[in-house]
């Protein structure tokens, strides 16, 4: 059986203290690391729609593989950073050609 004091213990169902303690560390670390800088970043999605050259979301999303649905939500905050180069790339375009400041992020963060 588990060691008490960790979060497998937890997910069996243990809920004494050691077990409930490293289970909601285990849960404050991946919460810290999905709220990464990289993460947070968002491309306008016009000019994917320039880059594919079409007007309308339906053709957008066959062509990059990525849901209408997607896009229509990345019409108003933008395209989250991973999911806007697997679209450039499947465009076959690289996304600095289609952001210009693509890059600047990164060396601003490398920069500091």
């Amino acid at each position: 059986m588990r060691q008490h004091g960790t979060r497998s213990r937890y997910s069996i169902g243990c809920r004494c203290q050691p077990c409930r303690k490293a289970a909601a560390d285990s849960y404050q670390r991946w919460k810290a690391a999905r709220d990464l800088p990289y993460r947070r970043l968002y491309w306008p999605i016009v000019n994917l729609f320039d880059a594919a050259g079409t007007t309308e979301y339906l053709a957008l999303a066959e062509r990059t593989g990525i849901s209408a649905r997607t896009l229509h939500r990345a019409a108003h905050r933008g395209l989250p950073d991973r999911s806007a180069d697997r679209a450039a790339t499947t465009l076959g375009i690289h996304p600095s050609l289609i952001w210009p400041d693509w890059f600047d992020p990164y060396l601003k963060e490398q920069a500091a």
